[in-house]
């Protein structure tokens, strides 16, 4: 029977995967995330401190300004990826306009990403809201779970998050996964070896923010409607890919490097036109699979080059 460390381990591993989608999917305007974390968020939190969450904006049109509400322990939440002061202002402003501090002791406004620490107090005569204590995120709910003392009700937990995040919510197909994963870690380990590319180095570091939305502007509708399409087939693939890669942080620079070089390249050949660039990067590497006979998933190959192009490099400022 595994140990509390493992089982920890393997709970921690999912919220990774959880944050790292939100953090790519904000990159890109992909905000319906939200929607589906507030139900995530309600019986995760009602598992874990035995809340009575409902989600509040169905039930109770009054109190839009949050997403779940507990009547029994008189505690409301609101769910966002948005981490700036002005949003949480805004929310503590319009709780107590509405004064929902008459049905509510307690506001948390949960950050699906990372939050940034602050110590404003702010609120009304009526109601006081702490940002040190009141905001909260990932890392917060991590440490409630590390504090169970029972370890039957912590592998519950587990076994949920396995079933929400891998089963259910990334609809994980058993029977084509295999062929997604061993194309994602076939490109990893390739375009990581030396062996196969001389390394250059970029003279600029790029800036990650808002690239597509900047850089390629007339093209940014077709980059995040196929971003968001294959997210949900191949992110899990990816971090599977990942994590079956032997990926240290040399690794991951001879990637970087790398794929900032002949993407460059290619994107120069295209007259600057990054979907025909994509096509074209996307053709090279699937004829490495073809001269090595290797079986391959050809839309894997074009996720992880748009997962990469997100993080600067593809196609580098």
């Amino acid at each position: 029977m595994r140990n509390r460390e493992t089982v920890i381990t393997n709970i921690i591993r999912h919220f990774a995967v959880l944050k790292e989608e939100v953090t790519l999917r904000s990159k890109v305007n992909l905000q319906d995330i939200n929607i589906h974390a507030e139900q995530f968020y309600k019986i995760l939190l009602n598992n874990i401190f035995d809340y009575n969450l409902e989600n509040i904006n169905i039930v109770e049109q009054n109190a839009a300004v949050i997403d779940l509400g507990d009547k029994v322990n008189k505690i409301a939440i609101q769910v966002t990826s948005n981490n700036s002061k002005k949003k949480i202002k805004d929310t503590v402003d319009a709780f107590c306009k509405k004064k929902l501090y008459e049905n509510y002791d307690s506001l948390k406004i949960l950050i699906i990403k990372d939050k940034t620490p602050r110590t404003d107090v702010i609120g009304n005569s009526n109601f006081s809201f702490d940002m040190r204590k009141d905001v909260i995120d990932i890392r917060n709910i991590i440490t409630q779970i590390q504090d169970i003392d029972d370890l039957d009700r912590i592998r519950e937990i587990e076994n949920w998050l396995n079933d929400e995040l891998v089963q259910k919510y990334y609809k994980a197909r058993t029977e084509s996964k295999s062929n997604e994963v061993e194309t994602l870690i076939y490109l990893i380990d390739f375009i990581s070896d030396e062996d196969n590319h001389k390394v250059f180095e970029a003279e600029d570091k790029p800036d990650p923010e808002f690239k597509i939305e900047n850089r390629f502007k007339d093209y940014a509708d077709f980059l995040k409607n196929l971003y968001g399409e294959l997210y949900i087939d191949y992110a899990y693939a990816l971090s599977i890919a990942e994590n079956n890669s032997d990926i240290s942080s040399v690794k991951i620079r001879k990637i970087g490097t790398y794929l900032k070089d002949v993407s460059d390249k290619y994107l120069k050949s295209s007259d600057n036109d990054p979907e025909n660039a994509l096509n074209n990067l996307s053709d090279f590497f699937k004829t490495l699979f073809i001269k090595g006979n290797l079986p391959f998933d050809e839309m894997a190959i074009k996720f992880y080059l748009i997962h990469q192009l997100i993080r600067c490099n593809v196609f580098p400022n």
